[in-house]
Order: structure tokens, then sequence, then C-alpha cells
């Protein structure tokens, strides 16, 4: 998942280890492509708290957006 080029959508049982697998691939994608200026990262939740961790385990980036719907 890590190292899988173009747009990943993980799906899986509780504890399975998307949530590890998404903060891996933002923070992949990051040094990557940071350098690019138009290098956006998007993670969309339907939870308010898994959304807090997430932006918490990558870290506040300029690139990087965290919302909830």
């Amino acid at each position: 998942i890590v190292k899988t080029k173009g747009t990943v959508l993980v799906l899986g049982r509780s504890g399975t280890g998307e949530t590890v697998c998404i903060c891996d691939r933002m923070e992949y994608d990051g040094q990557l492509y940071s350098s690019n200026p138009a290098f956006r990262q998007l993670f969309v939740s339907r939870s308010t708290r898994l959304c807090r961790y997430v932006e918490e385990a990558v870290g506040e980036r300029k690139y990087c957006a965290f919302t909830t719907f």
C-alpha cells in the first residue's frame, strides 16, 4: 500500500492496520513529492477522533488537509 502508485482506498476491519498504512503512505508520499508546489494530500474520515489522530501522527504540513464528513 505504501509504495503503490496513484490513489489508494484502504478498507478493512477494525485492528487490521489501515491507519498505520495511511500514515506511512502519507509520510512516504510527502518525502517523495513535497518539493513539488502542486503536491497536496487530503485525509477524509467519518470519525473526528480518527482524523485528529492521523493529523497528529503525520504532523502539520502545509500540503496536508484533514477533514471529516
